[in-house]
């Protein structure tokens, strides 16, 4: 897989060493800025995030340290390549001395040509303008040139000049070489094979050598398709798109010939000697003969061929020599730096465009789907410069190899960019007289391209000639006919680009290949051999092709190009993290450790790319009590235990990512660990003990039940209880497919939960805010569907936030009958209780009165001088009502006293269901009485409790509506409960708490009599 220099820096990222290291500059910045990244199982605490954020700006692989009075030794300096390398050195480094191997006769014509080329190019007057006066000598102590030549024994040098850089040299790179694509086979080999082995041999000799650099082409890949790993060629193997082997057994049992320098070298020379042929003949022959081998072996040419032969034989003779080999596209003008647009003579992919420009190319050899991958010069550069310095400095004799690109994370199909081309010539003339050029037509093999193009060029040489005379006719018919060559010649020198399709990662299988290739790189254990058969099972086997090539072809790009802004967000994120009044960065809320984590819906969806990448470590999440991440358990689970479900659940993560691709939403998110401290606090509610809900004064709120409908579909702002998992999102990533597995798949933002939040302890909640819905769906359980695309019409808050509020709240699982003891009942209270309550927007007046059931009673709070005003004695009439006035809600206790609470922008309440009563095994009856009570005590105005037409439920809003007509307080329901479970536990009564408060409802004879069968 072909990435672009930016891959890079996510590509090979080195893992954290120590807790104040960052590895990678991006743009000059700390590509993960703090330690506040996805690629660490474990965030910083709270309070540690602006000490560590601003120690780590000064982080990274180390640039700048690295090249610190350096001395490098360069072959190819005055070519495009090698002129940007220097230029970029000089202007970003203080590297030391710079050995430059110039071809020339002498000394003297060495620095003549150093300064023409070099020196006085336009390239460098970033640097001119930098240094003034001081330009000529910072330039002359800084480039050394020597004389010499690559094909030349000891690379042609004096021994002056091999003395200084043996004793000197830190890093050797070689970016000489004949680019030329139908030079003789003879020079080729010469210049791309033979000149590195002597270099390497030189290197060898070297005794400070850090790192050996060789530039290559991607195109060493030959005709190689799909998913190209970044590792060294073998000697011997070919190019061929079935040989993409790693053991050198495989290639010698390969039906192809084995490729063999030494029988190449022989046969060059053999046809140099045939004393027959004059220059022109040899010439024409090598050329001949260097595209047949290259035929032969699976080359497009035999430039591409001796490239990879030199990779091969750097490979087989380096022994402890660590070697870094630059596999880039094709290199094209300056995206950047110093200055957008440069770029070395007509080189590359001009002639083409220009030649379109004059009207000579009708059509090209290319396939239009295929992506064109030409990368800028300065990408090349710069991933260069932060290569050497990531293994220059590793002391490991490795070979490594990078491939520079930009095919997938920026595409661009042929078809589109002669569409841009036809469009810009069209309004923008090459020359006054060429007007009105054609749309080229891409066609698939050179008889249909020579017969269009010959025609093309014939009408259009024709046109106005009716009156000319033969003479003039054949005079425009041989023009014609050295216009079509021309064409024809360019086509094929080009076609390696047209129908090149190494960069696409069009498959399941590919897939998951360049998942389990980034997370070796990254040093992430392999990819689990089921997750790749899953990865292969959906997108190969159950995605249909049109969908699936549309998830290749333009999600998965996308997706790249989001994870390589991952670095600007989290930086972006850092820098807002604080500014509404509270901490809200990216950090582990640890158990016990309230707090609030802020997000944006772009930087959510970044981190969960990370999770579809798997790139998250698993190391030691499960000590840290943090659930897994990432996405290869869904895949794996969809392969080992197929069924439908699961499908449907990868569909929905699909389509999140899609839309997110299609259109990125803006919004946040914020997740917010809440906890009831376990010992007194004084700006926090304390776990309450049982004595506490027995003598809660709280009046009950109103409570509706309802049989139909879903509780993310309710439209009223509610405290949705969606989770009775102690992690979030439950098994959302395996086989679950219950309430809040299903909540994750049509709101997947909320997956992101589990980097950050480990599992909740009995005294903890989690409360999300603004997660936007992006799935339909039906079903549930095994006949779960997704039923395409879901627009979340939600309002916004002022924190960005969409107006939807999801507590999770874990329940107690498979409790049987310890269910009704006491403990496990304040248990249960106590969490729904964390979940329902919210302390920013209750006054202290409030809160000590939510806790004190008597005006002496306060529990935990403040001195008793600031208990005034705590109480008033309203009419009791004005019960329930809202003082739209102040933006207070007003509740009263069974004695008539009143609170008055701050508001919201209308009345939050619950909408919750059976929670914890499913797989978990609850008490529905109890379970409804809970969530009740601790509504209330928490001074939410109402509950809407889904049944979800569970038959122990039939009959919760009529034991609702006799409760209040009692007039019972919490506490006074809360006693009740207690000894109807007391019953229970001792097996004193099997009928459910219904039936035993109310038999009277469940009497066939006299079903409408309500009595109370217990006294108070």
């Amino acid at each position: 897989m072909m990435m672009n220099n930016d891959y890079y820096y996510s590509r090979r990222t080195s893992r954290r060493m120590s807790k104040l290291s960052v590895n990678v500059l991006y743009n000059g910045y700390p590509y993960f800025p703090s330690l506040h990244h996805p690629l660490e199982s474990e965030l910083p605490a709270a309070s540690s995030v602006q000490q560590e954020y601003s120690d780590d700006r000064r982080g990274g692989i180390g640039i700048i340290e690295f090249f610190q009075g350096k001395n490098i030794f360069i072959t190819g300096a005055t070519g495009l390549v090698g002129k940007a390398f220097i230029e970029k050195l000089l202007r970003s480094t203080s590297v030391g001395k710079i050995y430059l191997l110039i071809k020339a006769e002498d000394k003297e014509a060495a620095v003549d040509r150093l300064k023409k080329e070099v020196v006085d190019s336009e390239l460098f007057k970033s640097l001119r303008e930098k240094h003034g006066n001081y330009y000529e000598a910072f330039v002359k102590e800084k480039l050394i040139p020597v004389v010499g030549n690559i094909c030349d024994p000891n690379l042609g040098m004096d021994s002056n000049s091999t003395t200084a850089i043996i004793k000197d040299v830190d890093v050797i790179i070689e970016s000489a070489a004949s680019t030329s694509l139908n030079d003789r086979y003879d020079n080729l080999l010469d210049i791309n094979v033979n000149a590195p082995q002597r270099l390497m041999r030189f290197a060898k000799t070297c005794k400070n050598l850090k790192l050996f650099v060789h530039i290559s082409t991607a195109y060493v890949n030959g005709r190689k398709a799909g998913l190209i790993l970044e590792k060294p060629l073998i000697m011997g193997e070919n190019g061929r798109n079935d040989d993409n082997k790693d053991d050198i057994d495989e290639i010698m049992s390969c039906s192809f010939p084995r490729l063999d320098l030494a029988d190449e070298i022989s046969l060059a020379m053999k046809s140099c000697q045939v004393a027959s042929q004059d220059d022109y003949d040899v010439t024409k022959n090598l050329k001949r003969l260097g595209q047949e081998r290259a035929n032969l072996f699976g080359w497009y040419n035999a430039y591409h061929l001796t490239k990879a032969m030199g990779e091969m034989v750097l490979n087989e003779i380096r022994q402890d020599i660590p070697v870094l080999i630059i596999r880039p596209t094709v290199i094209e003008s300056s995206y950047k730096q110093p200055f957008p647009g440069w770029i070395q003579g007509n080189r590359m992919f001009d002639p083409v465009i220009i030649s379109y420009g004059k009207g000579q190319l009708p059509a090209y050899l290319a396939d239009p789907q295929v992506h064109m991958d030409i990368i800028p010069v300065d990408m090349v550069v710069n991933s260069t410069i932060a290569a050497i310095a990531k293994h220059a400095t590793s002391r490991r004799p490795q070979l490594n190899v990078y491939h520079v690109a930009s095919g997938v994370v920026n595409p661009l199909r042929f078809c589109d960019f002669f569409e841009i081309l036809h469009e810009y010539f069209n309004s923008t003339p090459l020359t006054f007289n060429i007007k009105n050029i054609s749309k080229i037509k891409c066609l698939s093999n050179m008889s249909d391209l020579s017969k269009y193009t010959r025609d093309a060029i014939s009408q259009r040489n024709e046109m106005g000639t009716a009156d000319a005379d033969e003479k003039m006719l054949q005079k425009l018919r041989k023009q014609s006919k050295a216009k079509v060559a021309y064409a024809e010649q360019l086509c094929k020198m080009y076609e390696f680009i047209g129908f090149f399709k190494g960069s696409n990662v069009n498959s399941g299988q590919l897939f998951a290949l360049a998942i389990a290739d980034l997370r070796n790189s990254l040093g992430i254990s392999a990819l689990h051999s089921s997750a790749s058969l899953g990865f292969s099972l959906f997108f190969d086997d159950l995605m249909d092709k049109d969908n699936a090539k549309k998830w290749f072809e333009e999600v998965v790009p996308q997706l790249a190009n989001l994870l390589l802004r991952l670095p600007a967000l989290l930086e972006t994120h850092y820098q807002n993290a604080g500014l509404i009044g509270m901490e809200t960065s990216l950090r582990l809320l640890d158990s016990q450790q309230s707090g609030m984590v802020l997000l944006s819906q772009e930087l959510i969806a970044a981190l969960l790319v990370c999770a579809l990448f798997c790139l998250f470590p698993t190391t030691n999440r499960g000590a840290k009590h943090l659930p897994t991440i990432n996405f290869d358990t869904l895949f794996m689970s969809l392969y080992e235990r197929y069924d439908v479900k699961q499908e449907h659940k990868i569909k929905c993560i699909l389509h999140y990512f899609e839309r997110t691709c299609s259109e990125m939403p803006m919004g946040n998110v914020s997740f917010e660990r809440k906890v009831l401290p376990l010992q007194n606090s004084q700006s926090n509610i304390v776990y309450p003990e049982a004595d506490f809900w027995s003598k809660s004064t709280v009046s009950l709120c109103r409570l509706e039940a309802r049989t139909s409908g879903l509780i993310e579909d309710q439209p009223t702002e509610a405290l949705e209880v969606d989770f009775a998992n102690k992690n979030i999102g439950g098994g959302a990533l395996r086989h679950g497919c219950v309430q809040e597995e299903i909540r994750c798949m049509i709101n997947p933002e909320l997956i992101v939960a589990r980097l950050f939040l480990p599992s909740m302890a009995d005294n903890e909640a989690v409360e999300i805010v603004g997660a936007e819905r992006f799935s339909n769906y039906s079903g549930y359980a095994a006949s779960f569907r997704f039923c395409g695309d879901h627009v979340d019409t939600k309002s916004v808050d002022t924190m960005g936030r969409r107006r939807t509020r999801i507590i999770a709240i874990d329940a107690l699982s498979r409790p049987g009958k310890r269910q009704y003891a006491l403990e496990c009942l304040l248990r249960e209270t106590n969490k729904a209780f964390c979940g329902f309550f919210d302390q920013h927007k209750i006054d202290s007046n409030g809160l000590k009165w939510l806790l004190a059931p008597e005006p002496d009673q306060v529990i935990g709070m403040a001195p008793e001088s600031s208990k005034t005003n705590i109480l008033t004695t309203d009419d009791p009439s004005t019960s329930c009502e809202a003082d739209t006035q102040t933006s207070y809600e007003v509740r009263k206790n069974n004695k008539g006293q009143m609170l008055q609470y701050k508001g919201n922008e209308g009345e939050i309440g619950v909408a919750t269901g059976n929670w914890g009563c499913g797989a978990f095994g609850g008490d529905p009856e109890v379970k409804a009485i809970i969530q009740w009570l601790a509504a209330s005590q928490a001074l939410r105005p109402f509950v809407l409790y889904h049944t979800f037409n569970l038959e122990a439920l039939q009959k919760l809003e009529l034991v609702v509506q006799w409760i209040l007509s009692q007039g019972w307080t919490v506490g006074e329901v809360w006693n009740i409960l207690v000894e109807y479970s007391t019953q229970r536990l001792k097996r004193q009564t099997k009928i459910g708490f219904f039936n035993w408060l109310l038999p009277s409802l469940y009497d066939d004879v006299h079903p409408m009599i309500l009595d109370v069968p217990h006294s108070m």
